[in-house]
């Protein structure tokens, strides 16, 4: 079970998992995976052990959350994401993330948004 980034500073940890262009059904669906894998108690130990074990020298997060990112190409689909409005709103862990959508810019005559969502404080005890 992997993630595809780990961000961290002093004071918080971001899981992230990220997406590409997907249709929004395809694309809902496979964010609802990776939040089940966030929140995978599975998951949790084999972060604890990496960010608590060995020699690295991690210093274990006080504060972890969920970041999921992804982009579309269709202003309907950005607004929809932002709004928990459309097919998001069937989708009750998506709708609870805090989400934002932000235009990259035009690409090719379309327009190009990079969607965030951060979740909730995640619980992952260190020991």
């Amino acid at each position: 079970m992997r993630l595809d980034g780990f961000l961290a500073n002093s004071s918080t940890a971001y899981l992230v998992e990220t997406k590409g262009s997907l249709s929004l059904p395809n694309l809902l669906e496979e964010i609802e995976k990776d939040l089940d894998r966030i929140y995978n108690d599975a998951f949790k130990d084999s972060f604890r052990r990496m960010a608590s074990e060995g020699d690295r020298g991690y210093t274990f997060p006080a504060n972890i959350r969920g970041l999921i990112l992804s982009d579309c190409w269709r202003d309907e689909v950005a607004l929809s994401w932002e709004n928990n409005s459309g097919l998001v709103c069937k989708y009750p862990r998506i709708t609870s993330l805090s989400k934002r959508a932000v235009k990259v810019g035009d690409y090719g005559g379309y327009p190009y948004y990079l969607l965030a969502g951060v979740t909730g404080p995640i619980e992952i005890s260190e020991k």
